[in-house]
């Protein structure tokens, strides 16, 4: 098993563990828990396959929980599911003090987050991540929100999860485009780090190695910069055109797709604008290409550009772009709006 820490000030100090089995974690979790409520949010999937080992857990150290199903993958993420959850909260009597367990993918934690991070003004929330994506990016770092106005994660907050559980024994009833989603964030992290990440993914699977590595990375920017006003910024790599590509496709490609989507077009944007060498977008379109994410061209060209204005790092004239100069040197510079809505119509398919 690894073990991670998050330590941001006194008040906020949490630990992200991985390894192969949920009863491994079961001391750790049982004893934030116990004495407590919990309400284990899930989706109608993950409830079929896996939280029974959940439920069988509390059921055996005596917790008091509750089950609340939300709907399948991004589209949960509205107001109208967030209101639900809240209601069941509400009507169900948890405090302050009571802890919802987001167990899913990245769409039930981001949601899930959201909505303890405001009921009574903050309540414990724990991340029991079940895809590649959620476990490697989504879980740790504090981000929650939903989805309004047709933007990404448009509404949200920063708040930090008491505890982050990564058991890789879920992954093996992913479907396989969903497993090979994920590694559209293992190819950023190989960018911005230069480590090869690549060994360690081996015949029998994603090792909790490769999920440790990559929150170690994540986790430099994360304590560094919380709130998202400056280095962490990095990690947006391949995200200013990926989320607008995401949205604008109505969500029928998913995140790593149009993560990795975004990582070959901006290497290609910052080239042609001067920043970098088209070196970058070979190497990018190579990892890709090993596996087997799409790399073009670019569908859905004029909505992605209209939302690219609007994404949360633009000023309206100019948006905060993270680029790699190389692998392992990746800097921020600010691009014209225009410029970045004028490449991505210039590269629509046709």
């Amino acid at each position: 098993m690894y073990t991670l820490g998050f330590r941001f000030d006194k008040n906020t100090e949490y630990h992200a563990l991985i390894g192969e089995d949920l009863a491994a974690f079961c001391n750790g979790l049982s004893s934030l828990v116990r004495g407590r409520k919990a309400l284990i949010l899930t989706d109608e999937t993950i409830s079929d396959l896996h939280l029974a080992k959940l439920t069988a857990l509390f059921d055996g150290e005596g917790i008091n929980y509750r089950v609340h199903l939300i709907p399948v993958g991004e589209s949960a993420k509205n107001f109208d599911t967030f209101r639900d959850i809240l209601t069941v909260l509400s009507s169900e009597r948890f405090v302050r003090g009571d802890h919802l367990i987001a167990f899913g993918g990245g769409s039930v934690g981001d949601i899930g987050g959201f909505a303890a991070s405001v009921y009574m003004r903050g309540m414990s929330h724990i991340n029991i991540p079940t895809t590649l994506l959620s476990m490697i990016d989504s879980s740790v770092g504090g981000k929650t929100g939903i989805d309004m106005f047709g933007v990404k994660n448009a509404v949200g907050t920063f708040h930090q999860p008491k505890l982050v559980l990564c058991a890789t024994e879920f992954l093996s009833t992913l479907p396989k485009r969903e497993l090979t989603s994920g590694f559209g964030e293992v190819i950023k992290y190989i960018a911005l780090s230069g480590k090869d990440l690549c060994s360690l993914i081996g015949a029998d699977g994603v090792s909790p190695q490769l999920i440790y590595e990559c929150l170690k990375i994540k986790r430099e920017y994360v304590l560094a910069d919380e709130f998202d006003s400056g280095r962490r910024q990095i990690l947006n790599l391949g995200h200013t055109f990926g989320h607008a590509f995401e949205a604008a496709s109505e969500y029928a490609l998913s995140h790593g797709e149009a993560v990795a989507l975004g990582l070959i077009a901006e290497a290609r944007f910052g080239a042609e604008s001067g920043l970098i060498g088209h070196d970058v977008e070979r190497e990018l379109a190579a990892l890709s290409d090993r596996f087997c994410l799409c790399q073009g061209p670019i569908e859905y060209a004029k909505k992605a550009a209209a939302l690219i204005a609007r994404d949360k790092k633009s000023n309206g004239e100019s948006i905060s772009m993270p680029f790699v100069k190389r692998f392992g040197a990746p800097f921020i510079a600010d691009v014209s709006v225009d410029a970045a809505e004028r490449f991505i119509l210039s590269n629509e398919d046709a």
